[in-house]
């Protein structure tokens, strides 16, 4: 078949059951996002387009256009199913197995964009100076900073409401913890320049002497430069006590002073931290591991 320059093989939204083979000319695909067209493949001759749809008819999600004068090979469902009825049945089932392996790559693609996608959504949210924000705006600045497409907007956003980090409420985002939110976004720039840290904030004796510290501190915490603090003697007699079960020294919270987390002050032998700061590392701890656990449903 022929396609003169300008124009379409198919357009998006067609249902389409036929495998295309450029033979001649130069096709482009593309898709219609926020009103905007964006290109998302180019296909030279020898290339292979729409053989994702072939043996299920499956409706098309892009428009492909020819941008010069173009000839093409058509093999249907049909003609398929004849000319594997006369091969041996291995080849049918080879030709079915790199049609699912096709599709798991489409899958694993999706979710690279899926997660590519989601340190622009805490960059979004975190600069946006507005309370309550407008989903189609929001969307709309997104795919202008990174391209994201609106389904995968509607699930990012749907995984920071999971989180608790917003709430959606009709066509507007209300931002409940925009510390919190430019907290994870920091987080996430620091791992993708450090790509050799751990994935986890804090260690677990990290985490489970900052959750002692926050309760000790609600039943006997002072104020001291600014900070609440604890006096170290007594801290050190509550985590002995505790489930933890540990013995507390000077060493054994220089982590967390390295990290600028807890501060210790010799002179009057207390330890001391911002502690909504704590409680907001404390919560980015729960929520970070979860990022690696993402899958596009």
């Amino acid at each position: 078949m022929k396609l003169n320059k300008g124009e379409y093989l198919f357009k998006e939204g067609d249902f389409n059951n036929r495998l295309y083979v450029l033979q001649k000319g130069l096709l482009k695909a593309h898709r219609l996002e926020f009103g905007k067209t964006r290109e998302v493949e180019t296909y030279l001759p020898g290339s292979l387009i729409a053989e994702e749809t072939l043996l299920e008819g499956k409706r098309l999600l892009y428009s492909v256009q020819a941008s010069v004068d173009s000839e093409l090979y058509a093999l249907d469902s049909k003609n398929l199913q004849k000319v594997l009825a006369k091969e041996p049945k291995w080849f049918s089932s080879l030709i079915r197995f790199l049609f699912n392996r096709y599709d798991e790559t489409i899958i694993v693609t999706e979710q690279y964009e899926f997660i590519r996608a989601l340190p622009a959504v805490l960059y979004l949210l975190a600069n946006l100076e507005e309370e309550f924000v407008d989903i189609k705006q929001f969307s709309q600045k997104l795919y202008t900073l990174n391209g994201v497409s609106l389904e995968n907007t509607q699930e990012l956003l749907s995984l920071m409401e999971s989180f608790g980090l917003i709430q959606i409420k009709e066509s507007v985002i209300l931002k409940k913890k925009t510390k919190l939110i430019a907290m994870l976004y920091e987080a996430l720039l620091f791992r993708a320049i450090h790509k050799d840290i751990s994935k986890h904030i804090l260690s677990i004796t990290e985490q489970l002497l900052l959750q002692l510290f926050v309760e000790l501190c609600k039943k006997e915490g002072f104020c001291f430069n600014e900070y609440t603090a604890l006096h170290l003697k007594s801290f050190a007699e509550k985590a002995k006590e505790s489930s933890l079960g540990i013995s507390i020294r000077i060493n054994s919270i220089s982590p967390l002073e390295q990290k600028q987390i807890l501060f210790y002050e010799s002179e009057q032998d207390v330890i001391y931290g911002d502690i909504d700061y704590i409680l907001l590392l404390l919560e980015l701890n729960s929520i970070y591991p979860q990022l690696d656990k993402i899958k596009k449903l």
